[in-house]
């Protein structure tokens, strides 16, 4: 079905013997596409409600990137020197902004 969808949404033409080989009509395919491929917009970005009394489980779950046992702060996801700024001279960033620019 991909195969055959992909040919008719790229503007080739269609080729018969994709559906023939799994045993379907070009319009059998095309059918299942629009059933299973294409859902109805109130469908396609469901997030599953939880039940209240599971609230403060669900809050528990979290994962923190801080040391329970140890204290350790790990500083980020990246590691300690995650969005720190680095050092640059003036006449690095002058020399760098002129070639840029020319």
């Amino acid at each position: 079905m991909r195969s055959y969808m992909r040919d008719i949404n790229l503007g080739r033409e269609p080729r018969p013997e994709i559906p023939e080989a799994v045993g379907m009509t070009q319009e059998s395919i095309y059918e299942m596409y629009r059933l299973l491929a294409i859902a109805k917009y109130e469908d396609r970005y469901v997030i599953p409600a939880a039940h209240s009394e599971q609230a403060r489980e669900l809050e528990n779950m979290g994962c923190s990137l801080d040391g329970v046992d140890t204290g350790e702060k790990f500083g980020g996801p990246f590691g300690q020197a995650s969005g720190n700024p680095v050092p640059v001279t003036i006449e690095n960033f002058h020399i760098m902004r002129d070639r840029q620019t020319k």
